[in-house]
Parts: C-alpha cells; structure tokens; sequence
C-alpha cells in the first residue's frame, strides 16, 4: 500500500513563458514558438498564438533550442533532445550549466556557463569537437551567432566586449574583433553579407562588416542592456531592438534614427525580439509571462498589438471558481489585474478590461500600469444575474470604494461602489448576496455597507459601526436572510438582512482573520489569528467544529461542493482537508511555496492554489475522483507530505503506507446484493426492441418486390487473359436455392447444445454469457426454433433459464423481454403442453411479487420527491 495525499499535482494553468528565451522556427508557412515554462516546453502557433503542444522534461529548463522536429532542452550540464514529447537523446560533457545552444546544421552548439563550447552532432549526441582554450584567452562566452554564408564559422560574444570568430571544423581561431568596451548582450544577422548587429550592455547597438572589421555606425538604446536584435527581411531596412526594461525600439538604418517606440512592450525584461521572415511582424516574448505580436502596418512605421497570449506578470493572490461549469477561474494578483483562465483551454483565458489604459497611458506619457486599479485584494462572484448586470465585485489595496465587473463583456463595470461618507474608511472585504442584487463591503473602521447591483446606490448600513476593528469577512446565506460578519476585535455578528437590525453576537477567542461560507449547509468556517479554525453553524449560532493542526497564519478556505469537507491553506506551506461528518483530517501535504489562496472545483475533481512567489495556477487531482482509493483519517501529529508543485522539477514522493491519508484499493464489487434487482449491462438497444422484432421487420419490408435487371444489349466475350466466369448453368448445384425450413432450427446449434447441458447441470452461467453477446436477431431465431425441438425438453429448458435469472434477481429486464418473446411464439405449444403451462404458472408469483415490491418503492420516492418539492 501507498501513503498518498488526497490531491495529486496534475498541472500549471495560466503559464505562457519563463525567463528561459524562446525558440522561433519557421516550418513552409507556419510559424512556431517554443517557450520555457518551469519543467515543461510550450508550443504555439503564431497564426493565433494557440498552443499546440505541450512537452514535459521533468527538469527545469535553463536553455532551448529548436531545429526541425527535435527540441533541445538544457537542465543543469546536461542537454536533452525531444521529438513529439519522447526523449531521443541526451548530450553529456559540461560540467556547468548550459545557458545557451545554437543549432548549426547536423550539430548543435552549447555554452556553458565557464565558457567552455562543445559541438555536438545534434542526431546521435556524440561530441563532435570542443572549444577548450576559450578559458585561457580570457573570453566569458554571453553569446553566440552563425554569420551566414561563413561555412563552420560561428561568431563568439565575451563578457568583455570582444567577438571571436571560430572554425568548428578545425577547431581554429579565425579572429579576434577587439570590441568596444562594454559585454556583448546579443548578436543579429541582417539581411547584407557580413554584416552583424551587436548589442552591448550599455544599451548601444553597434552595426559592423565583419569582413573589412569596420563599424558602419552606433545607435543607442536608452533603458538598459540590449537583451535581442532583429531584421525586418521584407525589403524594409527596419531593426528591432529590446532591452531589460521591457521597451522595443524600431531603427531606419537608412537614415540611422529612432522610427518608432513600443514603450512598456513587456512589463519586464525581454528575452525574445524575432521578425518573421518576409513579414511586418515582430515576435517577443519577456518574464512577464506573455508572448506578443506586433503588427508594423501604421503609415508612421509605429508598430501595434496584434494579438498576445500572456498570464499573471505577477504573483496570484486570488482565485476561485466561476458558475458550476467546473472550468472556468477567475484570479487576481500583485499584478492589478482581474483575469479569467480555463483549465481546458489557454485560448479561453483572458485579462478583464479596465478601460482605454493603453490610449490614456500614450496621452498622459504614464505607465500603462500606473493607470490601473490598486492590487486586488478580495473578489466575489456569481453568475445568477450576470447577465442582467454586473455578477463580480473587488476590494484593491488601499482602495476607499469596491468595484463591479461584468463576467460576460469581461470589463469593469460602470457602477463604483463608493460609500458616500467619506469617513467610511478603505474597503478590506466584499461579498455578493444569493440574489446576486447586492453587494456588501467591509472597510477597516469596522463599518458594513449594503448597495445594489443593478444602480450601485447604497441600500443602508449594517450597525453604526458593525464592529470595532476592522471587517475581515462577510458572508450571506442561501435565501439572503441572514448576513454574519467577523471583525478583527475577535466579534462575529449575525445581522438580519432585510431589517439590517443585529439578531446576535458571538465571542471567538481570537481576532477573526477570514471566513468562508458553505450556504446549502450552513456551516461557516472561520479562521483565527491563532492559526485555529472554527466552523460555526449560522443557525445553531455556535462552534460545531475546531481544528488546530495549522502552525502559520491560514491563508485561504474552500469548502466542498456538499459541505463534506473543508480545506484550508497556511503559511507552514501545507494544504489539510478536514472531514466534517467525523471532525477529523483526512489528508494534508506541503509544498515548497506557501499556498496563498485555494478554490475546489463545483464536482470536486480538481482543486486550484496559488503560491508565494509563483506565476502559476496549479492545479491538483482528486485522487477519489480518478482512482480507486478511500480517505482515511490522519493520526494526530501527522506530518504533511511534501508535493511539488504542478509542472516543477522533481518526481512524486513515495512513502510506505503506516497509518495512510489516502490507500489505493481496489474495493470487491459483489455480484449481487441482498434485497436488490442487479440489471445486465446489455444495452438497450438489444433487448428493449425483442418484443417487437416481428412488427420491425413487417415495417421494413419492401413494399415492391425486386426485379431482374434488364439484359445487356450486346455481350463481349472474354479474350481469354484471367479466369473465365461461370456460366448459371455451369454452378455448382450446393449454390442454387435452398429450402429455409431446414435453417429455422438446428438441435445441433451452439445454442441449443449450451441450454440442454445447462439444465443437466443447473449450471446457467455460460448460457447467460453466450446469449448476452449474441445479436437480437440471433436471440429471436433460437427462441423461435425451440418448438421445433420440444420433444428434447428445450422449451422447459429455457423457462427453467428464465426462473434462474428472476429468482436470482440478475438480468431482470432481459428475462422479462425473453419471456414476453418465448410467450408469442409459442402459444399454441403451451396450451397443447400441460407442462409448460404448469412451469409458466409457477413464474407469475415470482413477477408479480417483485413487481409490487419495485412499484411501491417507486410510488414512495415520486411521493416523497413531490412533497419536498411542494408540488403534493
């Protein structure tokens, strides 16, 4: 047995890249990129930029190259080459990291981070050549291009500014250029011979004839080092350059000035600038977490967003469910974005709208980011009414007002919901009634407001204040009668919430810190500031529930779609399930960074977290949904098992099960219970159309009977080349037409052989098994045919079949469809037969008395459904 969690990590949503540079391939038309995203490479389409391919190392990438359809991957000082998500294989020699690899026809070129090139031939992995004195000339390799038409010659970038030109084949120095004081960033081929553009670390961009060693000219690039260079190669003498602060810039190199700016392509450092060949496009990608393409079809020569696909640029801090369709999330993070991600498809994720940001930002010379709305801190949603009106509300970071947002258009809201006493304080917390008309904030001077929707007026105030300190949650029940409040003066407060008059108060030990409620159930879970959770019943008005297993501040809760269990996050870095039934925790594992919010998805098969420091969405499966496995209690004290997270380095961890959380075991199906009907798994198709065989049939004849084709006007003999055809009276005479009687019946059938042995012995199981795969048709023609064997006994035979299968309440539709086809066609024989009559009475109190049972117990649920339903 295997000691495991209840929740296995399955995968990481809303990652596009990492900082690792990708790879762009041209291959006929399409155009690919290939990024890094932790231990796994992404390949997207730039048609769309719709992912297409997703390849798993299990290590974390440091480096990626791409020629035709193998991938090389760098982890560490090893280099790995991958075709469709298998291994091909593994490149050994370095003993430093692997930061940069450059395919180079059959080979591939790695440089590690002490300098030293290997040339590998990129088919088998064998070591081609090394360059080995690099160290001793002093050169710290940074970078490194191929000069086309320099046949084996590959141009080195050093750390001190010099560029050094090398043979691979004969493993010779050709040149050393002797720079321009500043570390080479990156390298570019244009589009004329010999000539290179170089990007230096003080943001200068040097164009160079590598031939005649002469700079034509020097640009500069203010912001930072030059982190990629790029040619437009449509007759257009346009070069891209994008440095470590996220800007790109486009340079005429006819008249050697600044063309346009993208200011704040990327918020971050780009690592990837590529036009594609022959296109007005740009392609990039930085470590914000997103890959764009840029259009330059503006009579300015300025470029334009074309489309992206991009994430989180900062760590989520939010994330919940949407509606019951178990897919969509909605998150929210350091990043000032509202964002919506599938855990289906990336081409359904999105980042809500907060208006014209890009526009005002180009007006008013500000950040894009400026502009925007503080960091979310707090949202709720439902989808009852969003499509009346907005359905999701925020509190942000500092933020004196909540706003409203609409899931549908996916952009905010034109309501602000700002209290009009300015004294009301900043918002810490918000919440949606069941309606979905109100919505309710909590600010940090303790006071509660209630406005509506639909208007965003207020619709009145809850106490005066509501509490002492400040509102850490609110939450409303299933019917909007009931709203209770928990405040950090350690207060929760159950208000009415059509009066807004105080119903009571109850007195919790510690300052409230969150609260989640599960509102078919009632039961609200509140976390402490001493690490303790209390689970509170809304209607009973007291704690039900306490765990202390937490040894850090709990972060966030969800609770199961049928209130069985609760789940709850901390800053100790665990993830604990709690079973409400026996108030005991059933499973609990650690990951390396501290769980910041969690959300279990409406059916329980997928739970989401956010980390401390992660970009990501992860995503865990629930191993009682995919597996055949049980939660068991966990002793008291149990240590958390340590998981990585979804898409990290590493293998799962294997523990000896002792006392286990969860144990896989195949649990024992029985063939039948006591006291139930057990149906067959025969589909319905094949049973339930036996009783109508004949009238089917009689329905499908041809109303015209067929006729001959007309004869040919003429015959062409055959030259004698090939076999001749047989003439009619020529056939053999087993072919010609043959009387059907002796087909009905055959007392030699497998059928008929299997059913006699089977009422000799008592045994029916292998007559059950053969007519089960046996075709309606099949099964109407043998049962038709036992009259013509009723001197060997079959028909009492297959009655005593059919008084097995009822007795043992095992195929019960099947013995009734064969009994309704054996009763039709063999009247005559069972009135003339006193036997058979005999044996057939002898059924009715079988069928009648299970017949009873089942429709009492049918009318019982109807009734009992129609009484809670209030329709009785």
């Amino acid at each position: 047995r295997v000691k495991m969690a209840l929740f296995q990590p399955f995968r990481s949503l809303a990652m596009v890249t990492g900082p690792t540079p990708a790879a762009v391939q041209t291959r006929g038309s399409d155009h690919f990129i290939t990024t890094a995203v932790g231990a796994a490479y992404h390949v997207y389409n730039t048609e769309k930029l719709n992912l297409v391919f997703v390849g798993s190392t299990g290590h974390n990438i440091d480096a990626l190259a791409v020629q035709g359809e193998l991938t090389f991957v760098g982890h560490g000082p090893t280099v790995t080459s991958w075709k469709r998500g298998q291994k091909v294989s593994e490149f050994h020699g370095h003993t430093s990291t692997v930061r940069t690899m450059l395919p180079f026809g059959d080979h591939l070129i790695t440089i590690g981070e002490d300098s030293l090139v290997i040339v590998f031939t990129a088919a088998t992995g064998e070591v081609f050549t090394k360059l080995e004195d690099l160290a001793a000339l002093g050169m710290a390799v940074t970078c490194a291009i191929h000069p086309h038409t320099y046949l084996n010659k590959v141009l080195l970038g050093a750390a001190d500014g010099r560029l050094q030109l090398w043979n691979i084949r004969t493993n010779a120095l050709i040149y050393t250029f002797a720079g321009w004081g500043a570390a080479v960033t990156s390298l570019a081929n244009s589009p004329a011979l010999d000539v290179v553009a170089i990007g230096l670390q003080t943001g200068r961009i040097v164009l160079h004839d590598l031939k005649a060693d002469t700079t034509l000219f020097k640009l500069h690039h203010d912001g930072g080092p030059i982190a990629a260079l790029s040619f437009r190669t449509d007759d257009q003498p346009i070069l891209a350059s994008a440095n470590t602060t996220g800007h790109i810039a486009l340079w005429n190199l006819d008249t050697r000035k600044l063309l346009a700016m993208l200011p704040d392509a990327h918020q971050g450092t780009i690592t990837t600038s590529v036009f594609l060949p022959s296109q007005p496009l740009l392609l990039s990608a930085g470590t914000d977490n997103a890959v764009k393409l840029w259009a330059f079809d503006q009579p300015d020569g300025s470029g334009r967003l074309l489309r992206q696909r991009s994430g989180h640029h900062a760590p989520p801090t939010r994330v919940r469910f949407h509606g019951t369709d178990n897919i969509t999330l909605l998150s929210a993070g350091q990043d000032r974005a509202l964002r919506v991600t599938s855990t289906i498809s990336d081409e359904f994720a999105c980042e809500f709208s907060q208006g014209s940001i890009a526009r005002k930002a180009k007006l008013t010379g500000l950040a894009p980011e400026q502009l925007m709305l503080p960091a979310i801190t707090d949202f709720a949603s439902d989808p009852i009414r969003e499509h009346d009106w907005d359905g999701v509300v925020t509190c942000h970071q500092g933020y004196p007002a909540a706003r409203l947002w609409s899931y549908p258009n996916k952009a905010i809201g034109s309501h602000v919901l700002r209290p009009a006493d300015h004294t009301f304080g900043l918002i810490k917390c918000v919440a949606l009634s069941a309606c979905g008309n109100f919505a309710v904030v909590g600010s940090d001077k303790g006071r509660v407001m209630r406005f509506n929707v639909q208007s965003g007026a207020e619709r009145g105030e809850f106490g005066s204040p509501a509490h002492k300190d400040s509102v850490r949650g609110i939450a409303c029940d299933a019917v909007s009668s009931v709203m209770v409040t928990g405040g950090r003066d350690g207060r929760l407060r159950f208000w009415n919430f059509a009066t807004q008059a105080l119903m009571a108060t109850l007195v919790c030990e510690q300052a409230v810190v969150q609260m989640v409620l599960h509102r078919d159930t009632g039961l609200l879970a509140v976390a402490l500031s001493d690490f303790r959770v209390d689970v509170v019943d809304i209607t009973a008005r007291r704690v039900v529930r306490t765990f202390a297993e937490h040894t850090g501040r709990i972060t966030d809760m969800c609770w199961s779609a049928d209130g069985h269990w609760l789940l709850t996050a901390a800053m100790d870095g665990a993830i604990r399930t709690f079973d409400m039934a026996s108030g005991r925790m059933v499973s609990a594992f650690k990951t390396p960074d501290a769980p910041t919010s969690i959300a279990l998805s409406p059916n329980g098969d997928m739970l989401a977290s956010t980390h401390v420091g992660s970009l990501a969405i992860s995503l865990w499966a629930n191993r009682m949904i995919f597996s055949a496995a049980e939660p068991r209690p966990l002793p008291a004290g149990a240590e958390p098992l340590e998981y990585p997270l979804a898409g990290a380095e590493g293998p799962l961890p294997v523990h000896v099960a002792d006392e286990g959380v969860l144990v896989s075991a195949t649990v024992p199906t029985p063939e039948q219970m006591d006291g139930c009907i057990t149906l067959s798994s025969v589909p319905r198709a094949r049973w339930a159309m036996l009783p109508s065989l004949s009238l089917i049939r009689e329905r499908n004849r041809p109303t015209q009977a067929p006729t001959a084709p007309v004869a040919a006007p003429f015959f062409l003999a055959s030259s004698g080349f090939g076999p001749q055809p047989a003439l009619p009276d020529q056939q053999d005479e087993s072919l010609k037409k043959r009387s059907r009687i002796g087909l009905i019946g055959n007392a030699h059938s497998q059928f008929a052989a299997t059913l006699k042995a089977a009422a000799d012995s008592g045994d029916f199981s292998a007559l059950h098994a053969l007519v089960v795969d046996m075709s309606p048709s099949a099964v109407d023609l043998e049962i038709r045919s036992l009259s013509i064997l009723a001197s060997d006994g079959l028909l009492l035979a297959f009655i005593a079949y059919l008084e097995h299968m009822l007795v043992a309440r095992r195929g019960y539709e099947l013995a009734n469809a064969y009994l309704s086809v054996f009763m039709n066609a063999h009247t005559d024989v069972i009135i003339a037969q006193p036997d058979l009559a005999a044996a057939l009475r002898d059924l009715a109190p079988l069928l009648e008395a299970e017949w009873r049972r089942l429709d009492g117990l049918f009318q019982k649920n109807t009734c009992l459904a129609s009484f809670l339903a209030g329709t009785a």
